[in-house]
C-alpha cells in the first residue's frame, strides 16, 4: 500500500526530529567542547529530501528563531519525548541540574546568545517555553509548551 504525502511526511518528520535528538544527546555525553550547529549533517540530509519541511523548520521560520533558539526548543522536545534523551541529561557532563534549562544550552551551543533569554525574544515572547521557578533563570528548567511538542511531532490541532 503507497503512503499518502501527508503519511510520508509524517514519517520523515518523525525521523528528522528523532536523528536531531540523537545528534544534540551524542554532544551530551562528550567532553569535547560545543560543536553546533555543525554536527546536524544527518538531519539536515533528511530535511533537504523532504518535499515540505519539518515542523522543527516550519516553527523556526513562523517565529524567526535563531540556530540556538531552534536548539533550546529541540532540547525541551527531547526531554519530552524520548526517554535516551532525558537520560542523557541526566547523565550529562556538562550539568549538574539534570533537566533542560538556558544554562546547559549556553554550554553546549558555541554560537549561544544571551538574548534568547529575554521576554521579548521569541521563545518566550511566544511563550514557546515556560520557565519553572528556581534559583536563577538561567538555571531554571525550561518546559516546551505543549501545543508546539505536539506540532513538533506532526501533530496539528486549534489552541483555543
Amino acid at each position: 500500500m503507497k503512503q499518502t504525502s501527508a503519511q510520508q511526511w509524517l514519517v520523515q518528520n518523525q525521523e528528522f526530529l528523532n536523528t536531531r535528538f540523537k545528534e544534540i544527546g551524542a554532544l551530551l555525553n562528550t567532553s569535547d567542547e560545543s560543536i553546533f550547529p555543525e554536527s546536524y549533517s544527518q538531519s539536515n540530509a533528511i530535511a533537504e529530501q523532504m518535499k515540505n519541511p519539518p515542523a522543527l523548520r516550519v516553527i523556526s521560520q513562523a517565529f524567526g528563531l535563531s540556530e540556538f533558539e531552534e536548539f533550546v526548543l529541540t532540547m525541551c522536545a527531547g526531554y519530552e519525548l524520548d526517554g535516551k534523551f532525558t537520560h542523557a541529561i541526566d547523565t550529562s557532563n556538562y550539568s549538574s541540574n539534570s533537566k533542560p534549562c538556558f544554562g546547559l544550552a549556553l554550554t553546549l551551543f558555541k554560537d549561544s546568545h544571551w538574548s534568547a533569554l529575554t521576554p521579548v525574544a521569541p521563545l518566550r515572547h511566544w511563550r514557546l517555553l515556560e520557565i519553572e521557578s528556581g534559583s536563577s533563570l538561567v538555571n531554571s528548567r525550561l518546559r516546551i509548551d505543549e501545543r508546539i511538542l505536539h506540532y513538533l511531532t506532526g501533530i496539528s490541532y486549534l489552541d483555543s
